[in-house]
């Protein structure tokens, strides 16, 4: 009954359908219970994505000739007629006004896409798919936008910081091709020229994404000022983080500020032949913190068992106290590493050893400063400040409640949410994933004393106490959570994996609550609105 591909006009004359319908109706009923299995998975072959039904009738009017011709007729089918085989269907996937506001709602507070589509199904007991929240928030952003482009947004905000601060310096920078792109913002405020006027020692660059929804990468220039406290100078929105926009950040950095010249050092956390850009204008020192991270990830390779000793003497090179000393510590650590390395560590590293080795520092007065320390802080305070904008207290209740559906102990999460914030929750999970994947046997000692060991490293923790179970693990120690090891214990008992009981004060979720209220009050009125718009771009 199938004619793919071929052309048949139609003349008018119904007789020929029926007898088709009428042939299919018959084997339809014969197999009705073998369902269509394709030969392959690919697209060609899957016919209806819908139900796996080949039956399928495709018709092409020609105007001119005033034909109608059918290309594809094939109307036999292999399954019955019901609800559950249709029930994808769009009209039955759509939500109502109270429904689609909750969802916008979840947008806004920053849950993903994946785990709102979990949630609404879960609500509204609908096959509720991923197009469909998508769907939901590119009609939002369309009557939010009101048919205004990126474009137009990002000139009105900055438009408006000009009216707020009409010191303030904005520079743009496009690409040469067309349609021109922005490839690079440069905010300047005129309370950040005061901040680098009196303080313009002691600069410290660093860069950070996840802040706008284009994806830029969001650079700061932070001073110290005589309280001890970081305070930005400049920003810069990155399209991509390049020597080629870092060098028209410099020089949009100069334009602005005057003073330029008083800089003495400029800490960054990037390897030496990356930061070329940087030493034609400044003297820059490099992040202790970031030196023994970066290079503690190169020593996998080229440091074979040496590894951790050889780390050890590069950490005393860092540190070391005199030149001489610090001579000393680096050929030790030369005598343990590959020909290869050494080449390496002598190409990029001993030739600005000046930079990220105290001995070479101590001449210079930096107030203390060997890490990047400040630039972290302001960026966690601008993610902070971002997020309560999005109603951050309606934000962590969401993600509790949404999150559990990924746990196999879905009722158990359920519970710690209501009792626990959002932090602990998620170490909680975490630790249950790695208990579900690892092996361990448990031996009882006395009637509240156990050693849960580990088989595949063969590692013993020591979990004991009275009432409330403690380990003598790291997370433990570090957190005062329930580790994998009292979980596994509790399994042995059969007992509830996790006692919110068991868990430190600080974790408690209503606590938290009224410390969130406090901080978002002080945040919002602290920080400039306008610089929280343009953040959000």
């Amino acid at each position: 009954m199938s004619e793919s591909g071929s052309s048949v006009a139609d003349d008018g004359d119904p007789s020929d359908d029926d007898e088709a319908f009428s042939d299919s109706e018959q084997t339809g009923s014969q197999e009705a219970e073998q369902l269509y299995q394709p030969k392959i998975l690919a697209a060609k072959d899957l016919k209806n994505r819908r139900s796996g039904c080949p039956a399928e009738i495709r018709l092409n009017a020609r105007l001119k000739a005033g034909e109608l011709e059918v290309t594809v007729k094939n109307v036999s089918y292999n399954h019955e007629l019901t609800d559950e085989r249709f029930k994808n269907l769009p009209e039955n996937r759509r939500l109502s006004g109270t429904e689609a506001a909750r969802v916008i709602s979840l947008q806004k507070s920053g849950v993903p896409t994946k785990a709102i589509q979990l949630q609404m199904t879960k609500e509204t007991g609908k096959p509720i798919q991923s197009v469909d929240i998508q769907n939901i928030r590119t009609k939002t952003d369309t009557t939010e936008r009101g048919g205004r482009t990126e474009e137009q947004l990002l000139d009105k905000v900055l438009g408006d910081i000009r009216i707020a601060d009409p010191e303030a310096f904005i520079a743009l920078e496009y690409t040469k091709s067309s349609p021109a792109l922005i490839r690079l913002i440069v905010i300047v405020m005129s309370a950040m020229k005061q901040n680098f006027l009196a303080n313009p020692s002691i600069a410290f660059l660093d860069g950070t994404y996840k802040i706008n929804l284009e994806n830029y990468c969001l650079y700061a220039m932070i001073v110290q000022n005589r309280h001890g406290k970081g305070r930005p100078v400049a920003l810069g929105f990155f399209a991509s983080e390049t020597a080629e926009h870092l060098k028209l950040f410099f020089d949009r950095f100069k334009e602005c500020h005057t003073n330029w010249r008083s800089i003495k050092f400029i800490f960054v956390d990037k390897d030496y032949n990356k930061i070329f850009s940087l030493e034609k204008n400044f003297q820059e020192a490099l992040c202790l913190w970031h030196v023994l991270a970066y290079l503690r990830k190169q020593m996998t390779r080229g440091f074979g068992k040496a590894r951790a000793e050889a780390y050890v003497r590069f950490y005393d090179a860092v540190y070391a106290e005199s030149e001489d000393n610090f001579g000393q510590k680096w050929e030790l650590m030369m005598e343990v590493v590959s020909e290869k390395m050494k080449e390496y560590m002598t190409a990029y590293w001993y030739g600005c050893r000046e930079k990220w080795s105290l001995a070479f520092r101590r001449q210079y007065r930096l107030v203390g400063n060997n890490t990047n320390n400040y630039v972290e802080s302001f960026f966690r305070a601008v993610k902070a400040a971002i997020k309560l904008a999005y109603n951050y207290l309606e934000y962590v209740h969401e993600t509790q409640e949404i999150r559990v559906n990924h746990a196999e102990y879905a009722g158990l999460f359920e519970d710690l949410g209501k009792a626990l914030n959002d932090f602990a929750v998620r170490l909680l999970y975490r630790q249950v994933q790695i208990m579900l994947k690892s092996d361990y046997t448990v031996e009882r000692f006395r009637e509240n004393t156990f050693t849960v060991t580990n088989t595949r490293n063969e590692k013993s923790f020591a979990v004991a106490g009275d009432g409330a179970l403690e380990c003598d693990c790291d997370f433990a120690c570090a957190y005062g959570l329930t580790c994998r090891h009292v979980m596994v214990v509790h399994r042995e008992l059969n007992e509830n994996l996790i006692n919110a009981q068991e868990c430190i004060g600080r974790y408690d979720f209503s606590r938290t609550q009224k410390l969130f209220t406090k901080e978002s009050s002080r945040t919002e009125s602290s920080l400039k609105p306008m610089m929280l718009r343009i953040i959000q771009l």
